[in-house]
């Protein structure tokens, strides 16, 4: 039996547009890094963010590059780097997220391109996986700050849950943090 893609609107929320502007090359290209969840891919994403280290710039890395992730029209899960492009379109590679810390005309490949090319860019919910340790609790943060499909109205806290839920299923455990319309 094969879940309707509507009767997976209570669970992740109901797929529809992205908020404000797709970039033209959000429609065309991906990072190399997308990966959809699933039981191949998930040892890897732990493995990362396991990641333990005597050098200081592990913890630099993840503090200043985030993982972005999102939930399809179909339910699963894709994720990846946040990566940048210049203005050929050229992979630059992994930069801070602050836009003050990269050169204006590098751009983002944001939550949009971790869906398939194309013009239609409707997901269900998005958002980020942020470094922030906790004495005693996981590392990692799961939210739900993307301001075009994560922050949106119809994004519910027992939608970024049931996200936590499908990362669950695979040993990847966070701490949940909603962010509200704003």
């Amino acid at each position: 039996m094969t879940t309707q893609t509507n009767d997976l609107d209570p669970i992740y929320g109901p797929s529809s547009a992205a908020n404000g502007i797709v970039h033209g090359h959000e429609t065309s290209q991906q990072p190399e890094s997308l990966m959809e969840l699933n039981a191949t891919t998930a040892p890897l994403l732990k493995e990362y963010l396991e990641c333990k280290a005597p050098m200081a710039a592990v913890n630099v890395m993840a503090k200043t590059c985030h993982l972005l992730w999102i939930i399809d029209p179909q339910g699963r899960l894709f994720f990846a780097v946040e990566e940048m492009i210049d203005e050929d379109g050229e992979l630059i590679g992994v930069l801070p997220k602050s836009i003050d810390a990269r050169p204006a005309t590098f751009q983002k490949l944001g939550h949009p391109s971790l869906l398939s090319p194309g013009l239609n860019k409707d997901a269900r919910i998005a958002g980020e996986i942020e470094y922030d340790p906790v004495k005693g609790g996981p590392d990692w943060v799961l939210t739900n700050s993307s301001r075009r499909y994560g922050t949106r109205e119809q994004a519910k806290p027992e939608h970024l849950d049931a996200v936590a839920g499908m990362f669950n299923d695979y040993g990847l455990y966070f701490r949940v943090k909603f962010f509200r319309l704003r």
